[in-house]
């Protein structure tokens, strides 16, 4: 994808020919140690612009810098944008429910402020697989905790299917839970979650359930 004049402009040039001055007059020779400095910032630049083209022109994140969490058992793929790239239930064998690092189309769980694609921080809670990402934007700071979250065993009964281990104090809940905190200010979120099962080969088939009717209060009084 080839470069706009307006992106050209940004990245310094250095042909090493003398540029004229305001009144016409060329400037003065440039030192060897000059000169050589503007050919790095140069080659700096145009590779930092060579990335960013190249990771701009493909809808997958780098997997270097996909989020990873768990809950002992099964796992997900966070990516900065705030989308679930890889999350399979219950078991991390089991077919996909968001296989988006796959297809773009297999899956989609966006959490994250409307207008903002890269966040400002991302880290892990301390001694946890909890993902902690923080956007700013122009109306405030918002954060998105990420978790798989454990709870207590509960096999008491009959024994786990899913693994065959000494029972211990907790076991996986296989929940995915999202958090989401504003810090400052107010951000608009955008929450798009939209699971394909079966590596994006089974689409989600959901229904509406309507509310309760009301029950208006009885005027009768029962003493």
């Amino acid at each position: 994808m080839g470069a706009s004049a307006a992106d050209a402009t940004v990245l310094p040039v250095d042909k090493g020919a003398p540029v004229s001055g305001a009144a016409g007059a060329p400037a003065p020779a440039e030192s060897g140690h000059t000169r050589k400095m503007h050919q790095e910032r140069h080659r700096a630049a145009t590779q930092a612009f060579r990335s960013q083209e190249n990771v701009g022109g493909s809808p997958f994140p780098p997997i270097a810098n996909l989020g990873f969490i768990s809950d002992c058992h099964v796992n997900a793929l966070i990516a900065p944008t705030g989308n679930v790239e890889w999350l399979c239930l219950p078991r991390p064998d089991s077919p996909s429910v968001f296989g988006a690092i796959l297809d773009r189309s297999a899956g989609v769980f966006r959490l994250s402020p409307s207008q903002v694609s890269v966040p400002a921080s991302r880290q892990y809670v301390p001694g946890t697989l909890v993902l902690e990402t923080t956007w700013r934007t122009r109306t405030g700071w918002v954060t998105v905790t990420d978790a798989l979250c454990l709870g207590p065993w509960y096999h008491q009964t009959e024994r786990s299917r899913h693994h065959r281990r000494p029972p211990t104090d907790y076991d996986a809940e296989h929940t995915l839970v999202r958090l989401v905190r504003c810090l400052a200010g107010s951000v608009e979120v955008v929450l798009e979650c939209e699971p394909v099962f079966d590596y994006g080969r089974t689409l989600l088939t959901a229904t509406t359930t309507p509310p309760p009717a009301r029950q208006e209060p009885s005027s009768a009084c029962a003493w």
